[in-house]
């Protein structure tokens, strides 16, 4: 049997039970907004659509918060990027049947979104993180403004960092030399600190002040 026989018998197969599952999906979330007991999912997709289609809502909302700093945002699922663009950007006049402008295309005002991630830690699949968003945001960002790469390494010393990027940075290893839609690209650590000199007794402190 061949593959487009095989999607057309299941097409066929569970049509009247997705049909069934679509129908208590809608109506359930009928339920939860007539009863006001929305979850965190319903809260986002409405906040969206309440930003996309209400140029009113969107500009007081917007100038309540003209500016938006935003940390692990490699944490972000696409409702929530969308939300901030439209947040950190001036509503435009949008002509009746008009297509709606995508969010990445959307033009920022000056400072209005900061922020901070790190896409090697793009780990919260389960929460719809996605590194194709995290780069898509990227770009739309670094078109308009401008992206700072902090390399810069606080907590550990010059030889641990030296035996990260010497396993990490060699070919075949976890991180590739370009970003691509599944990894990000290896960064090598930049360590700041030189010695220990001054750790033993600034750890002896806390633990001293942590027992008191």
């Amino acid at each position: 049997v061949g593959a487009a026989a095989l999607a057309a018998w299941h097409e066929h197969r569970y049509a009247p039970i997705s049909a069934l599952l679509a129908r208590g999906a809608e109506e359930f979330a009928q339920y939860r907004m007539s009863t006001a007991r929305l979850s965190f999912e319903d809260l986002l997709l409405h906040a969206a659509e309440l930003l996309r289609g209400n140029a009113g809502a969107r500009k007081s909302l917007g100038e309540r918060w003209r500016y938006v700093l935003v940390d692990e945002f490699q944490d972000t699922d696409p409702v929530q990027v969308e939300i901030l663009f439209l947040l950190g950007s001036e509503p435009t006049k949008v002509k009746k049947g008009a297509e709606q402008t995508k969010w990445s295309e959307l033009q920022l005002r000056p400072g209005a979104l900061f922020t901070v991630g790190d896409p090697k830690q793009s780990i919260y699949r389960f929460r719809r993180a996605d590194i194709q968003t995290y780069e898509e945001a990227k770009r739309a960002i670094e078109r308009q403004g401008a992206v700072v790469q902090l390399a810069s390494n606080f907590r550990s010393l010059p030889a641990i960092a030296q035996l990260v990027n010497s396993h990490f940075g060699e070919p075949g290893n976890a991180f590739p030399d370009e970003a691509t839609q599944f990894q990000a690209a290896f960064a090598p650590l930049e360590p700041v600190k030189t010695s220990t000199e001054g750790l033993v007794e600034r750890y002896a402190g806390a633990a001293a002040h942590g027992s008191a």
